[in-house]
């Protein structure tokens, strides 16, 4: 029922608590060079697998496992 060493989790999902989804063509005008090309490479590894190109462009949610949004 609390955190223990080695108990850490994390969840990721496409969607905030409201089951929204955010897209990554809203923000890239924020981004630097830097995390643009990370992007590009990101969606060339989802591009490779057929089940998780649908994610491609899509903003995630990470979660502790509390359920607290972490970014």
């Amino acid at each position: 029922m609390a955190y223990r060493k080695g108990d850490k989790k994390i969840y990721i999902s496409p969607t905030n608590w409201q089951g929204e989804e955010a897209f990554v063509v809203d923000h890239i005008h924020e981004w630097d060079n830097h995390w643009k090309v990370v992007n590009a490479s990101f969606n060339e590894g989802l591009n490779l697998d057929e089940d998780l190109q649908r994610f491609n462009g899509r903003m995630f949610y990470v979660w502790d496992g509390n359920h607290r949004l972490q970014a």
